[in-house]
């Protein structure tokens, strides 16, 4: 399991390759908040009552960033981990 945070994100194929294992192939239904400034959409992912979302926070695959309130992006995942 990851643990430490790397400049760059360089443990972000690791951390694609545990979402795909727990989406792949199966119905997810987003929850979006709003895009960024890039146009991605903002939201929680979630199978059936899984929130995947929290599972990477609680697993150690992503941290969550707190923004500042007026951006409206609590939720948002930003960086892959490594261990």
């Amino acid at each position: 399991m990851p643990r430490k945070t790397v400049k760059g994100q360089a443990f972000g194929t690791k951390a694609k390759e545990a979402l795909a294992e727990k989406v792949h192939e199966k119905t997810v239904r987003v929850v979006w908040k709003e895009k960024d400034r890039y146009g991605r959409i903002v939201g929680d992912v979630h199978v059936g009552d899984r929130n995947i979302n929290a599972e990477m926070v609680r697993e150690g695959w992503v941290w969550w960033k707190a923004c500042r309130e007026s951006t409206n992006c609590s939720r948002l995942i930003v960086c892959p981990t490594v261990g």
